[in-house]
Parts: structure tokens; sequence; C-alpha cells
């Protein structure tokens, strides 16, 4: 008589729980096997936006692009001047509250072929709101848009506390968001970031007086403004290169809470 061997009870519950040991080991390297990738990716695209840099200067004789700065009133002061935070892509397109030399796809739009380049992929993106802003550039409807990075070129409002990131050796025209206040949980001021911070989490960025959904979304957290969080974050230079440095020795000098690398003060 043949007796057909099988798994007892036990044995199949003894290799679940090994699957699910292994699983349990295996997701969290996993996951930061992909941040990795992600960060990567988010390199790539910062050099992407320096070769469409070189591109526009190699087309007007040398010169960084115009500053894509607001000229509107600061909400928070009442004072008209160029306050525009500096991850800003478009502000009021076609009117006088306008970004002084135009929407950032007016500079870029003939060298990048996708706006997914102008965001970092490590939050969650929908990019939506990114192809109708670049399919109806002259829409007024769409009054705000941000990026999750930094573009630092001719940025004059920073002149007044001696930041100048486009001068010196190795000058800074891109990097990933990061700052102070930047965001609130709450209505508690945030550390907001493009890359994942400990103990952060995705909430929805909202400028001080946008009231439209931007769908942009960055990693925040609550924690005082003297302990600057410590993640990798991009940063690339006039020259064409990415570097990846700690954000744990990065440096403000601004009211705004703006933290970047300590050599481009």
């Amino acid at each position: 008589m043949n007796i057909k061997k099988a798994f007892t009870l036990i044995e199949l519950l003894v290799v679940i729980s090994i699957i699910a040991l292994l699983m349990a080991i295996l997701m969290p390297a996993l996951s930061r096997v992909r941040q990795q990738a992600k960060r990567t990716i988010c390199g790539t695209r910062q050099k992407t936006i320096l070769t469409a840099l070189h591109l526009y200067m190699a087309e007007n004789n040398n010169k960084l692009p115009p500053t894509i700065q607001g000229r509107d009133k600061n909400p928070r002061t009442g004072r008209v001047g160029w306050w525009t935070i500096p991850n800003r892509v478009k502000y009021y397109y076609g009117t006088g509250r306008c970004l002084a030399g135009g929407s950032l796809v007016d500079i870029f739009g003939s060298y990048l072929e996708s706006p997914e380049y102008l965001n970092c992929p490590v939050p969650t993106q929908d990019l939506n709101w990114q192809e109708q802003f670049y399919k109806g550039n002259d829409d007024k409807t769409i009054l705000t848009l941000n990026s999750s990075y930094f573009f630092l070129w001719n940025w004059v409002r920073f002149e007044s506390y001696g930041f100048r990131p486009v001068k010196g050796g190795d000058p800074l025209m891109v990097m990933d968001y990061l700052t102070m206040g930047g965001g609130d949980i709450n209505g508690q001021p945030a550390w907001t970031s493009a890359h994942r911070m400990k103990n952060s989490s995705l909430h929805d960025f909202r400028d001080l007086e946008v009231s439209i959904p931007e769908k942009l979304r960055l990693f925040m957290k609550i924690q005082p403004r003297s302990e600057v969080p410590s993640i990798k974050v991009n940063c690339g230079y006039i020259d064409g290169h990415v570097e990846t440095k700690d954000s744990s020795g990065f440096e403000n000098e601004t009211p705004e809470g703006y933290f970047f690398p300590s050599d481009v003060w």
C-alpha cells in the first residue's frame, strides 16, 4: 500500500514562519535599496538640469539665466521685493506679479523633454499638474507651481545676507529642497525636505498664499531649528557634476530658514 507523503500542519507552519522571518529581514533592506536608487535618479535629473543650463548659456553669450524670483508683496511682511521661494517654477505667469525672468519652463522648456526632471523622484509625485503646466504655460489659471529642487542662479534675495552660491570657484546651481519652516504640520513649522528624514512623513507642500492644490508632496518632521536633520542631499554645480552631501553639516544664515552646504557662504 502506497502512502503519499505530505507536510504536516506543524511543518507547514514552520515553513510559513521561516518565509515570514525572511521577508521581515529583507523588506527593510529592499526599501533602502529602492530609496538609494531613487536618490541616484534624483542626481541624474539634476545633471539634466545642469545640461539644460549649459545649453542656455551656450545660446546666450555664456550668461546665466535670469533670476526666477517674483515681484509681489510678501504676505508675511507686506513689503514688495524679491521674496518668492527658490523652488518656484511659475508665479502668476503673464501678469505684473510674475517671476522676474519668466517661468522656469520659459527658460528650460526647449531643453527638458519632460517636466519630471524638475522634481526629485524620492517623494511620491503626481505628474499631472506638471503635464498641465507644460501644455498650458500661458494659462493664467495656473498661478503658482513649485519644484522639489532649489534653483539658485542669480538669486538676488540672498545677496543682502552674504549668500552667494553662484560666486566663487565651484558655484552651486541646484540642490534638493531642505528648509526649516518650509512646511507645517498642524500649523507648526516643520523641517521640510525632498529626501526622507528619520521620523518624517509625507505631507502636501503648501505655499503661504497658495489656495490651489499642487499635488507636490515633501517629507516633513517637527524638530528644533538648531538640530539639522542628517540626510543625503544632492547638490549640482555649474561644471556639471553632482555631489551627495550629508545635511548635518549644512548652515543657515537667512531668515527664510534655507540650509545649504557651508562652502557656499
